[in-house]
């Protein structure tokens, strides 16, 4: 039975994988920042996105070869790889953005149940270029089987100096979006410094903190994050699970600041808190 829905939808074109994705999936603003930003380690594909930011740097300062597009997509497809239809798309991309931005409606991400990305390597590329704080994302139900690891880069195609070009640019910018505000971030708005300092320990000792600033009204704004954030997708918005859970711990452990503590539960959110509260 299976088999004949299945001959009977592709003879329409139609895969089944596509018809569950019509029925199931989610469409979502994604904040950029959070598809890139390490989680455990870095990825294969966090590393082909940076990869991609080189080669759109590259072109903007006149290098048009796009080196690490054609390295990939010949260490992946071999003789199969087109190089100049390649090039032209690439291209065509950056300058359609340059003339007319990116166009967020036209440009769908997909990303799997772990918030991988599954397609859209070059419009991630080309919205951190143009520093767009969220993508359209189309959110499957199912799991990709895209590595884990960086281990890929390690084909004899890729130089160990072609790895740790991508590794530091990975790297610059993971702490370029940190020191701009992208991450998860807590509020403290406190007069007692010293309380503030405390919960900000806290915080430092379950997380990695990026940053701590004062606040022009008296607290603490404190930057952090976290290995595994356990995104998922609520009312529309991604949160981190794993914000949420310091959250209710630090709310039991200090009760008198239940209502003067908040939280971001993604890197915009972050950003935004960090531009409202942060003294210059």
């Amino acid at each position: 039975m299976k088999k004949g829905i299945r001959y009977y939808l592709r003879s329409l074109h139609i895969s089944l994988r596509n018809l569950y994705d019509y029925f199931t999936a989610e469409y979502i603003l994604f904040p950029r920042a959070d598809l890139l930003h390490l989680r455990g380690e870095v990825d294969q594909i966090q590393l082909v996105v940076t990869s991609r930011i080189l080669d759109i740097q590259n072109y903007m300062n006149g290098d048009k070869s796009f080196y690490f597009q054609n390295r990939i997509s010949t260490a992946l497809f071999g003789d199969k790889h087109d190089q100049p239809l390649g090039d032209s798309r690439f291209s065509a991309l950056i300058e359609s953005v340059k003339a007319n931005g990116y166009d967020n409606e036209h440009s769908l991400l997909t990303v799997d149940r772990n918030f991988t990305l599954v397609d859209g390597t070059h419009r991630l590329a080309i919205a951190f270029w143009a520093n767009i704080p969220y993508v359209r994302v189309k959110v499957v139900r199912w799991k990709s089987n895209h590595k884990k690891v960086a281990d890929w880069f390690l084909n004899p195609l890729f130089s160990t100096a072609d790895l740790s070009r991508i590794r530091k640019a990975y790297a610059e910018n993971e702490e370029r979006m940190f020191q701009s505000g992208l991450c998860f971030c807590c509020v403290i708005k406190t007069a007692q410094l010293d309380l503030a300092e405390q919960v900000a320990q806290d915080v430092s000792n379950v997380t990695q903190v990026v940053y701590q600033k004062p606040l022009s009204s008296g607290g603490l704004i404190v930057g952090f994050w976290v290995d595994y954030p356990m995104f998922y997708v609520n009312k529309g918005k991604l949160v981190s699970r794993r914000v949420e859970q310091i959250e209710k711990m630090l709310q039991m452990r200090y009760p008198m600041l239940r209502d003067k503590m908040t939280f971001a539960y993604n890197s915009v959110e972050g950003q935004e808190a960090f531009k409202e509260f942060s003294m210059n």
